[in-house]
């Protein structure tokens, strides 16, 4: 997962988001693998597809459901990122003197490494609740432009999330966090370009305090949009997290990814 650096800048955080991350699956059918990437994170990706005629919607489109999934999959690294920073930041700010605080911060960032360029921008704000004084819920929410090009795929577009955080009281090993979390924008991908938006919705995702893994949680996922036609595609799914920096991404269609960052 991707490492959280330090606290800079008014308390905003730096992450470094160099570190590679791989999506894979087994089984006995058909296997494709490519190689995607997303604000710097880089991702080996198969899938595994049951013989199965069902999709979403209409099979016109020339967006597969394994392209989907590949954009999902970027989204999925922007979620993990995110979710580092609304942890630390969390653990870091709840404290009674920050109650009844809003917060409102932007921060960016940009590089390359090998083949791979990346940047984004976020305006973010926080505001902590508390009961009788002592910190409960600490709400999070952002928005801005994300962009990433690489020798397999590029993407530029926006990106906006709503994140929950509870489980903030010292004696709790555990966060929790709801969250909402959409990324859209033009993708060049497995050689095509088409228009995508991936909307993730979370459900009691725990993230350890300690090493600020993701240890659990599921997550219901949309990804939609129109090809270069112009036609429209809508592919559903659930992702379901792992301890030890794994989850697994059930496509309605039959397709089985295993997320590995």
């Amino acid at each position: 997962m991707d490492r959280v650096r330090k606290l800079i800048n008014n308390n905003l955080l730096k992450i470094n988001i160099m570190n590679p991350t791989s999506i894979f699956t087994s089984g006995s059918k058909t296997v494709k693998t490519l190689m995607v990437t997303l604000i710097g994170a880089s991702f080996l990706f198969s899938s595994c597809k049951k013989d199965s005629n069902s999709e979403d919607v209409a099979t016109t489109s020339s967006v597969t459901e394994d392209d989907a999934a590949a954009v999902v999959s970027e989204s999925g690294s922007g979620l993990v990122i995110q979710t580092s920073y609304a942890s630390t930041v969390s653990i870091v700010f709840s404290k009674p003197e920050n109650c009844g605080v809003k917060k409102d911060t932007t921060f960016s960032d940009k590089g390359s490494y090998g083949s791979h360029s990346y940047s984004y921008s976020l305006s973010w704000s926080r505001l902590l609740t508390c009961a009788n004084g002592y910190p409960s819920k600490f709400e999070h929410s952002f928005s801005g432009s994300v962009s990433y090009a690489g020798n397999k795929g590029s993407l530029d577009g926006k990106t906006s999330g709503t994140f929950t955080v509870t489980g903030l009281d010292y004696a709790n090993s555990k966060l929790t966090l709801n969250q909402t979390y959409a990324d859209s924008g033009t993708v060049k991908i497995n050689g095509k370009t088409f228009y995508s938006k991936v909307s993730i919705k979370t459900t009691d995702v725990v993230v350890d305090k300690v090493a600020q893994q993701i240890t659990s949680g599921t997550g219901s996922v949309v990804v939609s949009g129109t090809d270069s036609a112009g036609t429209k595609y809508e592919y559903t799914g659930v992702l379901t997290f792992l301890d030890n920096k794994k989850a697994t991404l059930t496509m309605k269609g039959g397709g089985t990814y295993y997320l590995v960052w």
